[in-house]
């Protein structure tokens, strides 16, 4: 109880950000907030012998306890500087109305187009650092109102974009206009 909830998904590979992501909520977490890392990978046993206090890796999760963990989360933090689409995990977050920070990737720009839909990190995704992490989840973490609006702002960004729906009826307009 009153504990902030802090959660990466993900394959834990280097490009993922995760080594960076928990030394930021080392240096920016309030005494009463823990990071769940929930994935599977290479890096997975090396951070396990390296412990951080209030850093939990779960290792890979079933479904749906990987959207029960967003929903219960008070942020979502994905600082990838891989080179890959859009992520689904920020849909995901969104439609659990988890406030976002993560790098700018493909899509990003129109899941969360500015300060008031999430933190994207500035510059590219390999600029990402310890300190732009720490200084996005610091944001988001010691202004829960904020974060509360952003995630709101999301979740009606990605009904309203993102879902099949909207994209069927998206797609039928360009064709239609063809």
């Amino acid at each position: 109880p009153g504990c902030r909830l802090v959660v990466s998904l993900g394959r834990l590979i280097p490009e993922k950000g995760v080594p960076e992501l928990i030394e930021a909520f080392r240096r920016a977490a309030p005494p009463n907030a823990a990071l769940v890392v929930a994935g599977d990978g290479p890096l997975l046993a090396k951070l396990q012998q390296a412990p951080v206090p209030s850093v939990y890796l779960v290792g890979s999760v079933p479904y749906a306890q990987a959207m029960q963990l967003l929903a219960q989360s008070q942020l979502y933090c994905l600082p990838t500087y891989y080179a890959e689409g859009f992520p689904t995990t920020l849909l995901e977050a969104a439609a659990c109305r988890c406030p976002i920070v993560c790098t700018r990737t493909a899509g990003t720009e129109e899941l969360l187009p500015d300060d008031t839909h999430g933190i994207v990190l500035p510059g590219q995704p390999q600029d990402a650092t310890v300190e732009t992490i720490r200084a996005g989840l610091q944001t988001l973490l010691d202004d829960p109102a904020r974060a509360h609006a952003c995630a709101e702002a999301a979740y009606r960004n990605v009904y309203a974009h993102f879902t099949w729906d909207a994209v069927f009826d998206k797609m039928m307009g360009i064709i239609n206009q063809s």
